[in-house]
């Protein structure tokens, strides 16, 4: 696919069975980011999300399609290879929420290193169903105590950051939303300035969740989330 030239900011937007959403999604983007680049990676969807984005044949748009890897760490990773802008981010493929707060967000980097949307600063929430809330915050809280800092959400999962400072606080590219908790807590140490901007997260609309609302889910994603905080912890330091 034919790519735009010099992009201001690369959106990275990991799929895996999206086709309900991808493509409003990416409309959406480009209307608030005109100038932008889209980088697609899609983990061999089933429902075609790879072919409803090659179709849409915009130059802004960079697809890969992974055949062997899976993981959301790892389609970032691989996004962040493929993306070309100064700036970076990534959002879920149903964040229909986000694309809006882009612009404040990428205005937020002029003076600071990363900005996170968050939903625990003021103005901010979280609309999904009880369960996720309750996991989510107690996630949060636990993150929070075992390694210090001032940002609020550790399991954001939406983010630009500017592509200079990423290098130094990337983490091992595994896992899913442990992978942002450690991106979190690496940049806290390295010094960087960290902007919360507030935004509510609904619950998605269509496509595959990795975490549905059971308790085996809950219990599994947990364990690995606490796993990857206490790792974090022994391999830095607590940050006051």
């Amino acid at each position: 696919m034919t790519q735009s030239l010099n992009p201001s900011v690369s959106i990275i937007v990991p799929t895996y069975n999206e086709a309900d959403s991808i493509v409003s999604l990416i409309q959406e983007l480009f209307n608030y980011l005109p100038d932008g680049e889209v980088v697609v990676v899609d983990d061999a969807s089933a429902d075609g999300t790879a072919d409803l984005v090659a179709a849409l044949n915009d130059p802004r748009i960079s697809l890969v399609r992974r055949t062997r890897d899976r993981g959301l760490a790892s389609a970032i990773m691989r996004g962040i290879i493929e993306a070309r802008a100064p700036v970076i981010g990534w959002i879920d493929a149903d964040a229909w929420m986000l694309p809006p707060l882009l612009p404040k967000m990428i205005e937020g980097l002029g003076d600071y290193d990363m900005v996170v949307a968050s939903r625990f600063v003021e103005g901010g929430g979280d609309d999904r169903h009880w369960m996720r809330v309750l996991a989510s915050r107690a996630m949060n809280s636990f993150a929070h105590l075992v390694l210090g800092g001032y940002v609020k959400d550790f399991s954001s999962n939406f983010v630009v950051i500017r592509r200079k400072v990423l290098d130094a606080v990337l983490p091992i590219p595994t896992g899913y939303g442990e992978f942002f908790i450690e991106l979190v807590h690496r940049s806290q140490l390295k010094g960087l300035k960290i902007l919360e901007i507030p935004y509510v997260l609904s619950e998605r609309t269509g496509g595959t969740s990795k975490s549905a609302p059971n308790l085996t889910n809950f219990l599994f994603y947990g364990m690995r989330y606490a796993l990857r905080i206490v790792m974090a912890r022994i391999k830095g330091v607590h940050y006051d």
